[in-house]
């Protein structure tokens, strides 16, 4: 960092944390796993109260999951309750890994187009690498990706 420079830090009860913007989670099942390693950053800070990550919790959500939480009403366990049903509805690793396999079934059936270049080519391989490295994430072993 040049001299005279600062971080820009966001203050949670009294300890900064950088300025990244909270994840987003809009309720789909093959997105909730990547959020919810990025939301455990708050969950596990101890110097944000549950009451502070309960509000925090619900400006991350939009869509389908924060109607999925809109109806747990406000008490000391709030933060918790909101966790559970997020977990419960979206955190299936069964479910996503299906999810997952699907995808790469309906990539694999892709037409390469007849007059194909370079560009569509790399499309559909960046979408087959992207569903086989989210299979990765989730502990599937390479030997399954066919099934």
């Amino acid at each position: 960092m040049k001299s005279g420079q600062t971080a820009t830090a966001a203050k949670h009860s009294g300890t900064a944390k950088p300025k990244l913007g909270l994840p987003a989670f809009d309720g789909d099942p093959m997105k909730y796993f990547g959020w919810i390693k990025q939301w455990n950053t708050y969950d596990e800070d101890t110097s944000i109260t549950d009451t502070e990550k309960a509000r925090l919790l619900e400006q991350c959500l939009t869509s389908k999951a924060l109607q999925s939480i809109s109806d747990i009403p406000f008490s000391n366990d709030t933060y918790q309750n909101r966790k559970n049903r997020l977990e419960e509805r979206y955190g299936n690793k069964l479910r996503v890994i299906a999810l997952r396999q699907e995808e790469l079934r309906n990539i694999s059936g892709t037409p390469v187009p007849s007059n194909y270049n370079a560009d569509a080519l790399r499309s559909i391989m960046d979408k087959v690498s992207s569903q086989i490295l989210c299979l990765q994430d989730l502990k599937v072993k390479e030997e399954s990706y066919e099934e």
